[in-house]
C-alpha cells in the first residue's frame, strides 16, 4: 500500500499542472473509460499506476496539440486579415489609376 500511495502522490503532482486540487480528486476518483470503467484510485492501487500514467500522456499530447493549433490558427487569421487589408488597398490604387486613364 505504501507504493500506492506514493505512486498516487506522484500522478497527483502530474495532474497540478493541469488541475485545481478538488478537479485532481475528482479524476482520480471518477471511473474511468480507459481503465474500464475503474477509478484512476482504484488502478493505482492494483499496481497499474502506468496505465494511468498512460492516459496523462496521452492528455498531455492532446493538451499540447491543441495549443499548437490553436497558435497555427491565430498565426494563420492574422496572416489572412493582412493579406486582405493589402488586397483592399491595391484594390483602391487600381480602382484610381483606371479613373486616371479616364482623363
Amino acid at each position: 500500500m505504501p507504493d500506492a500511495q506514493f505512486e498516487a502522490m506522484k500522478i497527483s503532482k502530474r495532474l497540478e499542472a493541469h488541475y485545481t486540487a478538488r478537479e485532481i480528486d475528482q479524476w482520480l476518483s471518477r471511473p474511468h473509460p480507459q481503465l474500464d470503467g475503474a477509478t484512476a484510485y482504484d488502478a493505482i492501487a492494483a499496481g497499474e499506476h502506468a496505465k494511468v500514467n498512460a492516459i496523462i500522456d496521452r492528455e498531455d499530447i492532446l493538451r499540447r496539440w491543441r495549443e499548437q493549433n490553436f497558435r497555427e490558427l491565430s498565426h494563420a487569421r492574422t496572416m489572412r486579415d493582412q493579406w486582405q487589408r493589402e488586397v483592399e488597398r491595391l484594390e483602391k490604387k487600381q480602382a484610381g489609376l483606371e479613373t486616371d486613364l479616364d482623363y
